[in-house]
Parts: structure tokens; sequence; C-alpha cells
């Protein structure tokens, strides 16, 4: 299984402490862990080092392209991957998927009530909150619409 975690920017956070983590306990022959980063966080080239520490290829090809561009390139690396996570509110992530015929799964992650009510939700199987307030707001529908959240798809981890 190929999964690809998709980082709006790097940050010190659970975020990429959990793909670090799902790298180090999932079987490298059965799963396959890459990251795409959106845009460039200065200081954070330990966090790249980081992922690539645990065997995750990290593409930072998107620090030097346009909006339109990273949609393209996401389209293009989206398309080889069976599961996509995409954390902190992925602004190229959905023009990225409309492009594309057939789809990876798409879990979102986030923290804020910002995060899981922020863009469109179509493609979205679950959304992960980092806690159980955010598991209660986050969720499948409409962009910022409480009652759209579906308890079963909503998952947390705490």
């Amino acid at each position: 299984m190929r999964i690809l975690f998709v980082f709006a920017r790097l940050q010190a956070g659970d975020d990429e402490r959990d793909a670090v983590m799902l790298a180090n306990w999932l079987d490298p022959v059965c799963y396959r862990i890459d990251a795409v980063v959106c845009f460039e966080q200065p200081g954070m080239q330990i966090q790249v080092e980081r992922l690539e520490a645990a065997g995750i290829d990290v593409d930072t090809v998107p620090y030097r392209l346009s909006f339109e561009e990273t949609v393209d390139h996401l389209a293009q690396r989206l398309a080889l991957y069976d599961v996509v996570i995409s954390c902190q509110n992925v602004a190229d992530i959905y023009p990225a998927l409309e492009r594309l015929h057939w789809r990876p799964a798409l879990i979102e992650r986030g923290h804020s009530a910002d995060h899981a009510f922020a863009g469109p939700k179509h493609f979205t199987s679950p959304y992960a909150a980092a806690d159980l307030a955010h598991a209660q707001c986050g969720g499948n529908g409409a962009a910022g619409s409480p009652g759209a959240c579906r308890a079963h798809a909503v998952l947390r981890h705490d």
C-alpha cells in the first residue's frame, strides 16, 4: 500500500510525528510512505531530515512552484497512491483531486475547527482530528456546516 502525506508546510508538530511513527511501525515491504510539502517554512529543514531518516521520501518541488503548478504536480503524484493524508488544510489538494479520474482515499487531518470546516469535503473519507473537541466538530460535508459531521467517519487520537 502506498501512502502519501501532503503537508501545507512542515512544523515541529503532531503531523510530522505521526508520519514518522507510521514509517517506523509499518512493514516497509507492505507499505510505502512518502510526503509532499507545499510551502517552505524557514528553519524546518530539520523536519525534512527527520522524515527522510524514517525512510520517507520528501518531495519539496512545490517550494518553487506557483499554486497552479503545484496543483498540476500534486495531481500527477496523487494518482500513484492508495491513501492520501492531507495535513494542515492543504489548499491545493481538492483542485488536484478534481483533475483525476480515479482518486485515492483521502484522509484530512487537522488541529482546529478552522481546519475541519475549511474547503470542500466531498472527497474526504474520514477527517482525523487531533483531539475529541475537534473530532466532534470536524467531518464530512459542506464547509462550515456543523451538522455535516458523521461520527462514524471521524477519527481521533489523543
